[in-house]
C-alpha cells in the first residue's frame, strides 16, 4: 500500500503531541520534520484530570519513541472532556502492541491518571489535510467489501459536501479489515450531526454493503 505523507508546517508548531494540532493543519504534532502517515494506534481512554495528566504524558514520549510510537494529535468528545482519544504513528504494529500490552510506554505517573484505556490500530487508506479543522466526526462501521465501499464512498463526496463535511481520512482497522473509520473536519455543527440519519447516506450506505448501524462521534481539540 502506497503510503501517505504530509509536510509539517513549522509555523503551526504548537508543538506537544498530537493535543493541540486538529486532524487537518493539526492533524500534525511534530511540525519539524515530515509526517508518514501509514500506520496508526488510537488510544482511547477516560483521565481524571487533564491537565495533570498531559504533562506526565508529554515526559514520556521518549518511552513511546523507543518502540517506534509517535504522538500525532489527541483530541477530545465534545460534551465529554475528559473521554481522549491519543492518535500515534506506528513503525512496527507487533512491536508497538507487545509495549503498550506491557505498559512500557507510559509511566505510572500517567497511569494513574487514565482509565477504560483501548488501543486500536489502523492502516492508512487515505489522508488528506485539511488546513482549518477544530472539530471532528468519526465514523466507524463494517463493510461486506471494502473495495465496492471506498467506490460508493467516493462516490458520496457531494452528500458530505452539502453536510458542510470535509474529507480528511479513511482507514481499516488491522485487526479486522472490514472494520472502516472515516474521519471529517466539521464546518457546520448541526449539519454534521444530522448527517448520520439523512435518508440519502442511509440508502448510499446500505448500497456500498455498510453492515449494521454506524458508531458516531464528535471530538474536538483542547
Amino acid at each position: 500500500m502506497k503510503t501517505l505523507k504530509f509536510m509539517r508546517n513549522p509555523l503551526r508548531s504548537l508543538g506537544l503531541f498530537f493535543v493541540l494540532m486538529p486532524f487537518g493543519s493539526s492533524f500534525a504534532q511534530n511540525q519539524h520534520h515530515e509526517t508518514t502517515l501509514d500506520k496508526i494506534v488510537e488510544t482511547t481512554f477516560v483521565v481524571k484530570d487533564f491537565d495533570v495528566w498531559r504533562p506526565q504524558f508529554l515526559k514520556d514520549s521518549l518511552m513511546r519513541k523507543q518502540y517506534g510510537i509517535d504522538t500525532f494529535i489527541t483530541i477530545s468528545k465534545i460534551g465529554e472532556p475528559h473521554y481522549i482519544m491519543n492518535v500515534a504513528t506506528v513503525d512496527d504494529v507487533a512491536n508497538a502492541k507487545k509495549a503498550m500490552n506491557n505498559h512500557a510506554t507510559h509511566s505510572m505517573e500517567a497511569m494513574r491518571e487514565m482509565s477504560g484505556v483501548k488501543n486500536v490500530y489502523y492502516q492508512v487508506v487515505r489522508f488528506v489535510p485539511s488546513p482549518n479543522g477544530t472539530k471532528w466526526m468519526i465514523m466507524n462501521h463494517r463493510v461486506k467489501d471494502f473495495d465496492t465501499w471506498f467506490a460508493g464512498f467516493q462516490k458520496g463526496k457531494s452528500i458530505r459536501d452539502a453536510a458542510g463535511l470535509v474529507d480528511v481520512l479513511v482507514a481499516r482497522n488491522i485487526d479486522d479489515p472490514n472494520m472502516v473509520q472515516v474521519v471529517n473536519d466539521i464546518t457546520d455543527m448541526k449539519k454534521a450531526k444530522e448527517f448520520p440519519h439523512s435518508k440519502i447516506l442511509k440508502k448510499r450506505m446500505k448500497m456500498a454493503g455498510v453492515i449494521g448501524t454506524p458508531e458516531v462521534a464528535y471530538y474536538e481539540t483542547r
